[in-house]
């Protein structure tokens, strides 16, 4: 495998990551204005706001239970990790493709009769 096709491989991968991310929280923002039970909105917000969970999870010095936005730093630490997960989600999506994508073998012409 050549060094382009890897470099290719996470360039995809990134935009792909970038990509799964806006639409997640575009559909989930879209759909969630449809309900008022705070729970489905709660589900609907899981997929892009994973990070803030993980984050009060393992904090040790367990943090304010409010998972809103608050700085500028927090939510641009949740859209990196965002993009990093859907992103290697991608990666490794595009090299099951590429290993089981059917290659041509080639062969070695038959040698000459008589010879």
């Amino acid at each position: 495998m050549g060094v382009r096709r890897v470099f290719a491989r996470l360039l995809l991968s990134d935009l792909g990551g970038a990509a799964i991310t806006l639409s997640l929280a575009v559909t989930g923002g879209v759909l969630s204005t449809y309900t008022r039970d705070p729970r489905l909105r709660e589900l609907l917000a899981l997929p892009v706001r994973w990070p803030r969970y993980v984050y009060i999870f393992l904090s040790p010095a367990r943090p304010k239970p409010s998972l809103f936005f608050q700085d500028t730093v927090s939510l641009v630490a949740v859209i990196a990790a965002d993009v990093a997960l859907y992103g290697l989600l991608t990666y490794f999506a595009l090299s099951m493709l590429s290993a089981f994508r059917k290659r041509e073998v080639r062969y070695d012409a038959p040698p000459a009769p008589g010879t």
